[in-house]
């Protein structure tokens, strides 16, 4: 019997840096065919320490194909003992792994409390084709 190979695509975008107590959104882009996310990683370019209280949560969205929408595909947030290593893989633990074809997904940096400074760097999104 043939071994089968699974169609993966990454989606990547460079995200901008971040001010303490500041929120920002960013396209990563169209997702190219029905999917299953299999993976979210954030690479900042410097280190974050995490924080209790006034801290920082990364989130990739799909804002499906009319760029309305609201599911939180993945979602990590630094508090304290939870730290990102500077040019590093940091896993973002998926939460909603379906995704449909032309789905516009999108990185948010998001203030919690007063937050923490983001470093800005680059986030992938791993996409897996499903069948119909």
């Amino acid at each position: 019997m043939a071994g089968s190979s699974l169609t993966v695509v990454t989606l990547r975008a460079n995200v901008p840096a971040v001010a303490t107590g500041t929120t920002t959104e960013t396209l990563i882009g169209s997702v190219p065919y029905r999917a299953v996310v299999t993976a979210v990683r954030f690479l900042p370019v410097t280190a974050i320490t995490g924080a209790n209280t006034n801290t920082r949560r990364v989130e990739v969205w799909n804002r499906g194909q009319a760029g309305a929408g609201t599911q939180i595909v993945a979602s990590k947030q630094f508090d304290s003992g939870v730290n990102a290593a500077a040019l590093t893989d940091t896993p973002v633990p998926v939460l909603s792994q379906l995704v449909e074809t032309d789905d516009t997904v999108t990185f948010r940096s998001i203030a919690v409390g007063t937050g923490l400074a983001d470093p800005g760097g680059v986030v992938e999104v791993d996409v897996a084709l499903r069948a119909s």
